[in-house]
């Protein structure tokens, strides 16, 4: 299923919803959540002699999963937490050249994950139908990225190679959460990631490179239903980004390597269960 196909269907599913009565308890037990869905990612890198040009581009679709513990759904105001693990894999297309400019076209595998641990305050005035979140904490995510072996349009083989990421980041950020003991619950947030380190490793190269850390932004919103008194089913959105700058040189078995300026940028829809 594609994934605005996956959107709309997500969407469609908050007329179910809304049949079902129930009501969120007033000072609810921090939730359990399981979430599954897809993500739309895309990883740019730009050429250090003319950074308006591209040398590669891969974009396309992840299937994520993820666990989710916190206590977001609370109503009044207080003290906050999250922590949350995301796990992704998929191909996508990968669109870039060789090292003497002729274009390839392949497939990139991704397998990653990450955990995160962010704890803040809610700032409420009694009555109010709104609460302010203020959230900061730290996170690691690793991943594998896997360009595959190919061939050009002269028959040339083209030889992939495989890539460790590591990065350690902090992250912080302000939300607004809805405050009411309905059935529905609300919440949007917003602010900037970090990287406080950054590891890139080619086995095949022997090469361990360390890009320049660069702020990035990102983004959450979530709607939640309860539809059994305790249990909540609810839709995510969320955007994910890292901006990493140009590396400096270092050695591998080919000679001087290093990575260029790079962007990724995540997209992700999830449909959860709490508990």
């Amino acid at each position: 299923m594609g994934f605005r196909k996956l959107c709309s269907c997500i969407l469609a599913s908050g007329g179910i919803l809304a049949a079902v009565n129930g009501s969120r308890a007033a000072e609810p037990d921090p939730r359990l959540g399981i979430h599954i869905g897809l993500e739309s990612f895309r990883w740019v890198e730009e050429d250090p002699a003319n950074t308006s040009r591209n040398l590669l581009v891969e974009r396309g679709e992840r299937i994520a999963g993820s666990l989710s513990w916190d206590n977001l759904a609370r109503e009044g105001e207080g003290q906050i937490h999250r922590l949350l693990g995301r796990a992704y894999h998929q191909e996508v297309v990968y669109d870039g050249e060789t090292q003497d400019g002729r274009p390839v076209e392949t497939e990139t595998e991704y397998t990653g994950a990450l955990v995160e641990g962010r704890i803040g305050q809610r700032l409420a005035v009694s009555g109010a139908p709104l609460g302010l979140d203020v959230l900061g904490g730290v996170g690691l995510e690793v991943w594998n990225r896997w360009i595959k072996d190919t061939r050009i349009d002269d028959g040339a083989v083209v030889s992939g190679y495989e890539e460790t990421y590591g990065v350690l980041y902090l992250k912080g950020g302000l939300g607004v959460a809805e405050l009411s003991a309905g059935a529905w619950f609300g919440r949007a947030e917003v602010g900037i990631k970090y990287p406080l380190e950054i590891r890139e490793e080619i086995r095949e190269l022997d090469a361990s490179l360390r890009p320049e850390e660069r702020t990035s932004l990102y983004a959450v919103a979530e709607i939640a239903h309860t539809v059994i008194q305790g249990r909540d089913l609810g839709v995510t959105l969320y955007y994910e980004s890292y901006r990493f700058g140009l590396s400096p040189t270092t050695s591998s078995t080919i000679g001087p390597v290093r990575q260029p300026e790079s962007d990724m940028d995540v997209l992700g829809v999830q449909v959860g269960l709490f508990f």
